[in-house]
């Protein structure tokens, strides 16, 4: 793995590092309540180690592959691709064609998996590439399938000579009539199932993964997308869905993936999300714009823990105080926005939460074989234009 080389007092790392840890203890010692709640925590968050990835622009690492040791990333071009070594060396960068052989007309989701990118395309089906951009695998859906918003987590999911994936919509698009339509398709979307698995072979498929019982998106109003991330471990699975302070277990057992409990963070001052009648879905956008809903950022697990990194919101008093300019507005937002850390043990049982994360990262689902979390250092946020991308790892360990 890479090993900091962060000693001196003008790295920039080590000034980091040390700003990081003053954000924490003063941030933990604001005042004798708080001093209080973070003096009996059980788990601090420290910054270990960094990646300094020599590229210009902007680049996401998407996932870490532990087969290959490489580090997937979207980098500034249009599908352009970059694979990275431990170290943060770029191995491999390449743009995904929209035509040819080695097309993909749209990357709907995407990861690298025992060494091969696999890809969700748009419309069409499944992907594989290798790391040099070839296509070596095509399944092609006997539909056209879109996606009403882009979607996170894997593309698709092995299961033997089956694959699984987040259930598309059917049909054209250019047939819908979104102005008349859009009430009965969101409210088939809160109750439809999550996954859709398919026969490499036969291409026969069949839905599992039933909608999550007392998400408030089954409360009879309208709020929007769902912005489902479906996560597994093993024969366990994951669902988490946008705006919502908790997460769903399922287990997989004969090909189906069944509904075991709902897991709630236990947060109790987050902003909720609001939503709107049906028949006022038009003023939806208007109504859940006058807050920042709280929500759950990514999921991550290492060999004894599952930690949830999440954010609580802002008021609508918060909201309204805002800059009316947009450029400052979003300052604003991101100088204030705080991400917190839930742990759980193996059993899904809530060690602790409420635990404050460095502010100015931009934090990642990637967790690396030495359990740490990888988080994007955010330019905008200290106000730097850097010829590098920085990664920062994080270490959650008990105080």
């Amino acid at each position: 793995m890479f090993q900091a080389s962060f000693c001196t007092i003008n790295n920039p790392v080590s000034n980091f590092l040390k700003i990081g840890f003053l954000i924490i203890f003063i941030s933990s010692c604001n005042d004798a309540k708080d001093s209080k709640k973070y003096s009996e925590t059980n788990f601090q968050v420290k910054v270990v180690d960094s990646l300094e990835i020599d590229y210009l622009g902007n680049l996401w690492l998407i996932n870490y592959d532990p087969a290959s040791q490489r580090y997937l990333g979207f980098g500034n071009g249009n599908q352009e691709l970059v694979v990275l070594d431990t170290s943060g060396v770029i191995l491999e960068q390449f743009e995904v064609p929209h035509d040819g052989p080695n097309s993909v007309s749209m990357i709907n989701a995407i990861s690298m998996v025992d060494g091969k990118i696999q890809i969700l395309e748009f419309g069409k089906g499944l992907v594989k590439l290798d790391q040099k951009g070839n296509k070596i695998w095509n399944l092609r859906f006997p539909y056209f399938a879109f996606y009403l918003n882009g979607i996170a987590g894997l593309p698709f999911f092995n299961m033997g000579k089956e694959v699984a994936f987040l259930r598309p919509e059917k049909g054209d698009s250019k047939e819908i009539d979104w102005d008349e339509d859009l009430k009965g398709i969101f409210e088939s979307v809160y109750h439809a199932p999550i996954l859709e698995i398919m026969d490499t072979t036969s291409l026969e498929s069949r839905q599992t993964m039933p909608f999550p019982p007392g998400s408030f998106y089954q409360d009879g109003n309208f709020y929007g997308w769902t912005f489902p991330t479906v996560l597994r471990r093993e024969k366990d699975w994951f669902l988490y869905l946008g705006s919502e302070m908790k997460f769903y277990h399922y287990k997989e057992s004969a090909g189906e993936i069944d509904f075991v409990k709902e897991v709630s963070l236990q947060v109790k001052d987050a902003v909720p999300q609001l939503g709107v009648p049906f028949e006022k879905q038009d003023d939806f956008l208007d109504i859940a714009g006058k807050s920042y809903s709280g929500r759950i950022n990514s999921i991550t697990f290492d060999k004894n823990h599952i930690y949830m990194i999440y954010e609580k919101g802002f008021s609508e008093d918060f909201m309204n105080g805002l800059d009316k300019d947009a450029r400052k507005r979003k300052k604003q937002i991101e100088d204030e926005k705080q991400n917190y850390l839930a742990v759980f043990d193996q059993t899904l049982t809530l060690q602790e939460n409420d635990i404050p994360l460095p502010k100015g990262l931009i934090y990642t689902n990637i967790v690396t074989e030495e359990g740490e979390i990888l988080g994007l250092k955010n330019q905008d946020y200290f106000e730097e234009e850097k010829d590098q991308v920085v990664y920062y790892k994080l270490k959650v360990i008990r105080s």
